[in-house]
């Protein structure tokens, strides 16, 4: 090969392509048998779909006792912990960015894991100020 190589760079020899042939014909058909277990090894590999990890989010725990999701003030702290744990839970990190952080806070991530997050507690007080409502209807108060 390095004969191949010298005599095709040689300006005292006229290059033939018959000689050229036989030298890199080898190189080639390396270079094709390693283009081909390529080829062989993209159509074995599943693709991926592009928002796979984008759909998944960490789990945060919160924890909370059955008074929480009866007083009002106790409610409001729980909610304020179950949007951190949100927030956490969809990439929020402490020293990340201003714009960063009400990225998060806007997105759908941010929402959904919120939202589902009061949905588990089966509280309608906390569901009801996780809906923006100030105060609890007289329904959700226990009153008659």
């Amino acid at each position: 090969m390095a004969h191949c190589i010298a005599q095709s760079l040689s300006a005292h020899m006229p290059v033939r392509s018959p000689s050229l042939i036989r030298c890199w014909g080898p190189v080639a058909g390396f270079a094709g048998a390693i283009l081909g277990g390529l080829m062989v090894l993209m159509a074995l590999h599943a693709p991926v779909p592009a928002q796979e990890t984008d759909n998944q989010t960490d789990q945060v725990m919160v924890s909370y006792a059955r008074d929480d999701l009866a007083d009002p003030v106790r409610a409001r702290r729980l909610l304020g912990r179950m949007n951190a744990a949100a927030l956490r839970a969809c990439g929020l990190v402490t020293g990340v960015s201003i714009p960063m952080r009400e990225r998060i806070e806007a997105s759908r991530c941010h929402r959904d894991a919120l939202q589902g997050a009061v949905a588990s507690a089966h509280a309608p007080l906390l569901t009801a100020m996780a809906d923006g409502e100030s105060r609890p209807t007289d329904a959700f108060a226990g009153e008659p």
